[in-house]
């Protein structure tokens, strides 16, 4: 039973309830007994007894006992009773961080080739502008260079203006119109020869020349082994170091990696010569980083 919210030992209660047809009554009982670590519930059959056998209530109580099915569940207040378990030893560790990395030859390059035309007129400016670029796309198309390899990525017309003493003012004096186009290199032994037909043509600015590496998976996944073998290494010095062996590893994470930027060449004004020789671009090598954080269980040694 309980009372007021309490579970109390040896709680007994019979319930009758008379059925519709027979005029029997059918008596169910429910009993709770408490220990200290444990709740006996026990749930009685139903029993269906008929007034005229005479049975009280209490008399049927106690037949309903033998019949009880008894389950046994241990109380949830059983941890708050002082049931101690014993500390959990952690486990000795030795984390380690390490990087790798390797060089890359770079195989691919973006061209930024700038032609730029000065008339006292806009309109003036940007025909012969339109006509000098013109002629730059035609011939970097028969040198083979597609379509999808040249990209237009600036286009400005600005005034050009000058200060008059006499009259403490600027003046406009003519028009400037700046295009820009970068160019997409797949070929890298293309490269001085695509410079010095672009200018022969007519462009007078290569504002940049960036050279990189277009496939790095491989040589990501070495630096990785690079720096997974360094940590593994770093690991078993400092763990002899202090009397033991490294056991196995507990967890790894790979870090971001990183790579050094294209390598850029700079080459402002750039003038073209016709008898000079193809230029020259030196290709270099691009740097590719790759960081790992370990744990390794520590093995002390044996005493």
């Amino acid at each position: 039973m309980f009372r007021g919210g309490a579970l109390l030992p040896g709680s007994f209660r019979a319930v009758g309830l008379p059925h519709r047809r027979t005029g029997a009554t059918h008596y169910c009982t429910r009993t709770c007994l408490v220990t200290n670590s444990y709740l006996i519930v026990a749930v009685s059959t139903t029993i269906i007894l008929n007034h005229r056998q005479g049975l009280r209530a209490p008399e049927v109580a106690m037949r309903a006992w033998l019949l009880m099915t008894v389950i046994v569940l241990p109380l949830s207040s059983a941890s708050s009773q002082g049931v101690v378990t014993a500390p959990v030893e952690p486990v000795p560790q030795i984390s380690v961080s390490a990087h790798g990395e390797i060089r890359v030859t770079p195989d691919r390059a973006t061209l930024s080739v700038t032609v730029e035309t000065r008339r006292p007129l806009a309109a003036q400016a940007s025909q012969d502008n339109a006509r000098i670029q013109r002629a730059v796309f035609d011939t970097l198309k028969i040198l083979g260079i597609g379509g999808d390899q040249i990209s237009t990525t600036d286009y400005s017309v600005l005034p050009e203006q000058r200060y008059d003493q006499q009259r403490q003012r600027s003046e406009v004096v003519g028009y400037v119109v700046r295009n820009t186009i970068r160019v997409r290199v797949l070929r890298l032994e293309q490269l001085g020869l695509i410079i010095d037909a672009s200018l022969a043509k007519g462009s007078n600015l290569v504002s940049s020349l960036d050279l990189f590496a277009a496939n790095t998976d491989q040589a990501r996944r070495q630096a990785l082994a690079e720096a997974v073998e360094k940590a593994r290494a770093d690991a078993d010095i400092i763990a002899k170091a202090a009397g033991g062996t490294i056991g196995g590893l507990l967890e790894i994470v790979s870090e971001e990696y990183g790579s050094s930027p294209p390598i850029p060449v700079r080459m402002l004004m750039a003038k073209s010569d016709a008898a000079q020789a193809e230029t020259p671009i030196g290709i270099g090598s691009q740097l590719l980083q790759a960081r790992v954080s370990t744990r390794w269980r520590f093995v002390p040694a044996s005493r």
